[in-house]
């Protein structure tokens, strides 16, 4: 099941919703609850566009919107499908469409803002090599504290950091069909490697287009 960063911002969609009554509840001193990441301001929160249309973004520095995405993890919420042992997370560098008719990704404003759970404020700058692999511990420890610990759970990401393989595998995104590609999963694959991110894979022989037999070879 593929679980992307940006949530539907839709009074309809129980997860924008929710977060945003989270957020804007009065806050106990040193444990403030953000959920979405913010404008420049701090004060609004920021909306781009991605699949869903108008979106906006978990702010997993926040440990509180951490807690909030790894609980949609719990099974209430997926009624009708079938039991989810682990989570494939995509578009975390974060991936932004430049508007809702222009799927062109580009990413998130380095000025853009979190809010840590004491309060601090960031700029995304400082974040944003990192929010991938952010999201993917807040994925793992949500999947671990649905099964109470009882599974190991699996998390796939596109996106990742220095440290993160404890939390799971990777892949190297939609690649297109053609050898400079192949050749630069190798590169990719070694420079993962001694970074420490040894489990991880590529659309081989690619993503975009019609591969040769030989290709596939």
């Amino acid at each position: 099941m593929i679980t992307d960063p940006h949530i539907h911002a839709s009074s309809e969609y129980f997860v924008y919703t929710e977060g945003l009554a989270m957020q804007d509840a009065i806050q106990p001193a040193h444990n403030v609850t953000n959920i979405f990441v913010r404008e420049p301001n701090a004060v609004d929160n920021f909306v781009g566009a991605c699949w869903p249309g108008p979106a906006v973004w978990i702010d997993y520095l926040n440990n509180n919107a951490a807690s909030f995405w790894g609980q949609l993890y719990n099974h209430d919420n997926w009624q009708g499908s079938n039991y989810l042992y682990g989570a494939w997370i995509d578009m975390n560098e974060p991936s932004i469409f430049l508007n809702e008719t222009d799927w062109t990704q580009t990413g998130m404003p380095m000025n853009n803002t979190h809010i840590q759970t004491d309060g601090t404020v960031v700029q995304h700058r400082w974040v944003h090599n990192a929010y991938g692999a952010l999201q993917m511990r807040a994925t793992w420890n949500g999947l671990y504290n649905r099964d109470n610990g009882t599974r190991r759970p699996f998390v796939l990401t596109r996106s990742t950091f220095i440290g993160a393989q404890k939390y799971g595998a990777m892949w190297t995104g939609d690649s297109m069909v053609s050898y400079d590609d192949i050749s630069l999963f190798s590169q990719n694959a070694l420079t993962l490697g001694i970074s420490g991110m040894i489990f991880l894979g590529s659309d081989l022989p690619g993503f975009n287009g019609f591969p040769t037999d030989e290709q596939f070879i």
